[in-house]
């Protein structure tokens, strides 16, 4: 299995990475406090980490309780059961 944030095999071009963190927590689904879910919370992530764009993601849901997680654009984190993260990122250029 994929260690946590590790990038695993993409497409040319792309890099998939599996349990995206922030820092210390997984990286929340949202980009700032239940908003702007998604994609612009992805492509923030991917950006930051020098690519264009975020290409595919995939949620984990309602993980909160068990694993905290952060919006990258504000900084909070979210500690609460219903609180969303992201499973698995792919960046591409």
């Amino acid at each position: 299995a994929p260690q946590l944030g590790q990038p695993v095999a993409a497409a040319a071009g792309q890099r998939h990475f599996a349990y995206p963190m922030q820092g210390v927590y997984r990286l929340n689904a949202c980009l700032t406090w239940r908003a702007d879910c998604g994609a612009p919370a992805a492509t923030a992530w991917c950006k930051a980490r020098g690519f264009d764009r975020a290409v595919d993601w995939t949620m984990d849901e309602a993980i909160g309780g068990n694993f905290p997680s952060v919006d990258i654009g504000d900084g909070k984190v979210c500690a609460e059961a219903w609180c969303s993260g992201f499973r698995a990122i792919t960046c591409g250029r």
